[in-house]
Formats: structure tokens, C-alpha cells, sequence
């Protein structure tokens, strides 16, 4: 709470950039342009002091619940997916890791899924993660949006998987 109101923090990750995780220079790429955002465009007062190699590349569990709930304002925390399988052998962020996560604090946390939809095996990754199938995904959005005929939007048709 801060200054008596609910504080969701909607977009929070728990990556793992480390050397070890990355595949290519596309991965190293990535990491160190993710860094110079943080330490280039965070106010001062607000910036974390992480050491780049020890800290940044791969986010401790312990931090992470540190900064978000301790140190921090955050009620509830989101913690987002970015596969990246082209950049790193598991992916930035993935859906069993931020579910690890999410089981130290499953009242405070909200884990999203995530599948890179090319993965041979990318519809059974789905089922695994208790996903609803694409098309009823698509469905329930339709009909929560339900819009008069003439004013829906031209977006394509949902994949059938």
C-alpha cells in the first residue's frame, strides 16, 4: 500500500541472462541494451545500484521478493514472460520459472504463461501450463467485447489449433 492504496505492479520480470542461459551474442546483445535502458532513462534516486554481472544478468529470487515487497510499495506483482528461445537456451523469462516464483508468494504474485508458437511441441506447452486453448481464448474476448455488427474491428481470425 502507499498512502492507503492498492499497488499492482503490472509488469515485473525474473530473467535469467546469465552466460551460462544465453546462446548467442544476440542474447549478450540483448541484456546489456536492457541494462543501459535501466541505468540510462531511471531517475537517479530510483535507479537499483546492481551489480551488472553478480545481480542484473540473472535476478535472485530473494531479490526479487525483496525489492518488490519489502523495499517496495507493490501489493501484487505481475511477473511477465518473455520466451526469447532464439536468444537463450530456456528462454528470458519463462513460465516455469516465474511458476517457481509465483509459489513463494502465490497470494502476491501473478504468473503469466508464455509459448514461442514455433516449438514443435509449442500446443502441448500450452496444455501443460493450463492454458485455455487458443480459439476459447479468442471466444470469451468476443463475447466480453460483444460490439454491434457494423462497428467491429477488421482484426484477423484466430489460429485453429
Amino acid at each position: 500500500m502507499k498512502n492507503g492504496t492498492f499497488v499492482l505492479d503490472a509488469h515485473t520480470g525474473f530473467w535469467d541472462a546469465s552466460k551460462e542461459n544465453c546462446k548467442n551474442r544476440f542474447g549478450e546483445a540483448f541484456i546489456e541494451t536492457f541494462y543501459a535502458f535501466h541505468t540510462g532513462f531511471n531517475p537517479p534516486d530510483k535507479k537499483w545500484t546492481m551489480d551488472y554481472e553478480k545481480q542484473f544478468r540473472k535476478v535472485d529470487p530473494d531479490w526479487y521478493l525483496e525489492e518488490m515487497f519489502i523495499k517496495g510499495d507493490a501489493d501484487m506483482t505481475i511477473l511477465s514472460t518473455q520466451v526469447l528461445m532464439d536468444f537463450y537456451h530456456t528462454g528470458f523469462t519463462n513460465a516455469d520459472r516465474n511458476a517457481q516464483m509465483r509459489a513463494r508468494a502465490p497470494e502476491r504474485i501473478i504468473s503469466l504463461g508464455g509459448v514461442d508458437p514455433r516449438m514443435p511441441n509449442a500446443v502441448q506447452e500450452v496444455e501443460r501450463h493450463g492454458l485455455p486453448p487458443l480459439r476459447e481464448v479468442y471466444r470469451a474476448r468476443r463475447e466480453a467485447h460483444a460490439l454491434p455488427q457494423r462497428s467491429r474491428c477488421r482484426a484477423p481470425l484466430p489460429l485453429q489449433v
